[in-house]
């Protein structure tokens, strides 16, 4: 579908599951929804309402029986829609939930999907403009901005949370279980994956554009649920715990880290184990001054300090646990080979790793 069908109509005279996108095909068209708008405006039988047995009526007697309109209906159908769509007012919660539907949108269905929300996007925008001038249009078309984006970062997160990194970081985030160093590190991690993707011809150039569009409001949404953690464990410290235990969230800490990530896999040929290293040290000398701006936060200090000096060491082998021989036996079973305890830094190199054999190549440096 090009941008710019016009489907103003739909929605404004009731809502139906199949313009709502309930369950999104990738083949679904202006020529499908205005069909069953049509059908349910003409086709609605009931044997008590008189009118509604006429026009079944009048349809057998002009030989049609499949309930299906003409194409000669189905155009003059579309273009009253286009022409008048009542008084030109916007369902903007009907069109909120259609494009709300568009967030379990699959890769396949995406770039698709992304036309359909243009299509739709100038359509409404169009509609306005036959309807409405001055401060009533600029409002209008302000609402039509909001629920538009909002729709767009919905199809937008849907992706990315298919690669599951995103989501991961931002459930983390929500529950205190990451921090700016790890959020830096990681979230650096998932963005080495997309740019070798790209390099390799993996997506299309419109998917590459999305993938880079979407990254500065993933990293916005993870802060954001790392701050709201910070901020609900700040209002509720225990006895003992000083003011600003929980400090807000320190973005200097966590682009420094990812910058450092992204630099040095550009400037070293994509090499993901360098690009960790440079964000690990770049963390060492961003968390001491964070510890120095924010003295009480339990997050940085000794504690960072700690993570960041261990970060290359293996914990030192231990006898195995009941419970660990069971899960090696069930990973032997299952076909995967188990893994031996190895450095924060080596579980990273080896998730690049794993992440180069899922997509074909690479040289094994796994431990």
């Amino acid at each position: 579908m090009a941008p710019g069908t016009d489907i103003s109509g739909i929605g404004t005279l009731k809502s139906i599951d199949e313009a709502a996108r309930q369950g999104y095909r990738e083949d679904f068209s202006i020529l499908d929804a205005a069909e069953s708008l049509w059908k349910q405006e003409n086709f609605n039988f009931n044997i008590f309402d008189s009118a509604s047995i006429q026009r079944m009526q009048d349809r057998v007697r002009q030989g049609s029986y499949t309930m299906k309109p003409t194409d000669a209906e189905l155009s003059a159908y579309i273009d009253n829609l286009r022409q008048n769509g009542l008084d030109g007012a916007v369902d903007w919660s009907g069109l909120t939930r259609e494009l709300e539907a568009f967030q379990t949108t699959t890769p396949e269905e995406l770039e698709d999907g992304l036309d359909y929300l243009a299509s739709r996007y100038a359509a409404v925008l169009d509609k306005l403009e036959r309807n409405y001038s001055g401060e009533e249009l600029t409002a209008q078309r302000a609402k039509l901005e909001e629920v538009y984006q909002a729709g767009k970062s919905g199809m937008i997160e849907g992706y990315t949370q298919l690669l599951q990194d995103y989501r991961a970081e931002i459930d983390g985030a929500s529950s205190c279980g990451r921090n700016e160093v790890t959020l830096g590190l990681n979230l650096a991690m998932a963005d080495m994956k997309a740019e070798t993707m790209i390099s390799k011809g993996l997506v299309s150039d419109s998917m590459a554009a999305l993938l880079r569009g979407s990254r500065a409001q993933g990293h916005e949404n993870a802060l954001a649920a790392l701050n709201r953690a910070l901020a609900q464990r700040e209002s509720h410290r225990v006895t003992g715990e000083p003011k600003g235990t929980y400090a807000p969230v320190d973005s200097t800490v966590f682009r420094g880290i990812y910058d450092a990530v992204m630099s040095a896999y550009c400037q070293n040929g994509g090499d993901a184990a360098k690009a960790i290293q440079a964000g690990a040290s770049a963390g060492e000398k961003l968390t001491a001054q964070a510890a120095a701006r924010a003295p009480e936060a339990a997050r940085w200090g000794v504690s960072m300090k700690h993570y960041l000096q261990e970060f290359y060491k293996a914990p030192e082998e231990r006898k195995p646990s009941r419970l660990d021989t069971q899960i090696h036996n069930l990973l032997i079973q299952a076909g995967q080979t188990p893994r031996s305890q190895c450095s924060t830094y080596q579980k990273y190199v080896n998730s690049w790793q794993d992440f180069l054999t899922s997509i074909g190549g690479g040289v094994n440096i796994r431990a």
